[in-house]
């Protein structure tokens, strides 16, 4: 048995995944017999029976991700400057300050519980550049631990917060500094596109989110649900969804559809909303739902369908189509998104070569729905075996 310390600045944000990432690894860990240590901001909230199975600390600090209570004076000075002053080199001067003095506390605080944890392997489900700032500070002989594993959704979180340095040089200076440093990839296209960043990355790890059971929470799935579930964004292809609807009526129709609203609109989305309140056969899901209500609309879907664009998706995955997976309920989306290779290696889905708008669904509508499953099977025990690797979990 190892002990896990799964690590997430980001978690705080409950209108992103980040927090079901880390529960999903942390129960993918602790059903593979190790023990597990989460460690999250100090303000996030969780569901009661998380912190009754896991040893939860929430310690970590951070102004980018959650900066609800004003515990220092130096906090209160630095609202009081940004919201009554256009001194710009001052603003940012205190943000560096604060920025510099929290991670100095989060890392304090970490390796406390590192010491506590000898020989442990710490993971960053969601690693941005905050995080490899946190890795930084324990990159000494005096802090005990197994190895680091750094997955990344996301090339843009490399990007720094309030600094001038460079995130994939960081990343790149730390792999190449510590060996005890592993990276994972949660796309194909995002690990060769890293490797092709330089020489020192070479062979790192696809490692999309493990599967893991959501059997106690599944509704038996209607006939001809579609569902565009995910909090809705405009690079999710949320106004191509009457068009979606249209063409789906058309070729079966009485289909139902879900779809969930934005916890951001942006300009054009009402007009979009208002249009699909307009049919009957559209169901409006709330931006923010429970897990347990999110789980069981995924698993009322004949099909989870991902608009998505390509130029903004072209190396990231979506937690909705992992999610799906686990439910076993196939995905359709357009090629060259970062989880296309995923579908067509495993035929778990449907990828479709052109837009919507120029497409004859006939075709596409007449699947196999149980051969796609065998094919979601083939990938959710493909994907374990993956992060099994990644995780340097023994399997004898």
């Amino acid at each position: 048995m190892k002990n896990y310390i799964i690590v997430d600045f980001s978690a705080g944000n409950l209108k992103t995944h980040h927090l079901n990432y880390v529960l999903t690894y942390a129960h993918f860990i602790k059903n593979e017999d190790n023990s597990v240590t989460i460690v999250l901001p100090e303000h996030v909230k969780l569901e009661e029976e998380v912190e009754i199975v896991y040893d939860v600390r929430k310690i970590l600090l951070s102004q980018k991700y959650r900066l609800d209570v004003c515990r220092l004076s130096l906090l209160g000075a630095y609202f009081f400057i940004r919201r009554n002053f256009k001194n710009f080199v001052l603003v940012r001067y205190l943000e560096l300050i604060i920025d510099k003095y929290q991670l100095q506390v989060s890392s304090k605080r970490l390796i406390e519980i590192i010491r506590q944890k000898p020989n442990c392997v710490i993971l960053f489900p969601s690693t941005d550049y905050l995080a490899l700032k946190l890795v930084k500070s324990l990159n000494t002989d005096k802090v005990n631990y197994h190895s680091i594993l750094l997955r990344f959704n996301s090339f843009e979180k490399l990007d720094p917060f309030n600094e001038k340095s460079d995130g994939l040089t960081l990343l790149e200076d730390l792999f190449k500094n510590n060996n005890r440093v592993k990276i994972g990839c949660e796309t194909k296209s995002l690990q060769k596109f890293l490797e092709s960043k330089s020489k020192i990355f070479r062979n790192l790890n696809w490692t999309p989110l493990p599967h893991v059971d959501r059997a106690s929470i599944v509704k038996e799935s209607g006939k001809n649900v579609f569902g565009f579930l995910g909090g809705a964004k405009q690079r999710k292809g949320f106004s191509e969804i009457p068009s979606w609807v249209t063409k789906i009526s058309e070729n079966l129709p009485g289909s139902k559809f879900l779809v969930q609203m934005a916890p951001y609109p942006w300009s054009g989305y009402e007009e979009t909303l208002e249009y699909l309140k307009t049919n009957k056969n559209v169901v409006l899901v709330p931006e923010v739902t429970s897990n347990k209500e999110f789980f069981e609309l995924i698993s009322s879907c004949t099909f989870i369908v991902l608009p998505y664009d390509s130029n903004s998706y072209n190396l990231t995955h979506s937690s909705i189509f992992f999610y799906a997976c686990d439910l076993l309920v196939p995905s359709i989306t357009y090629m060259n998104m970062g989880f296309t290779y995923d579908i067509l290696e495993f035929s778990c889905g449907i990828a479709l070569d052109m837009s919507i708008r120029n497409l004859d669904l006939k075709n596409v509508l007449n699947f196999d729905r149980e051969s796609l499953q065998i094919g979601i099977y083939n990938y959710n025990r493909a994907r374990n075996d993956l992060n099994r690797s990644f995780l340097l979990i023994d399997n004898s």
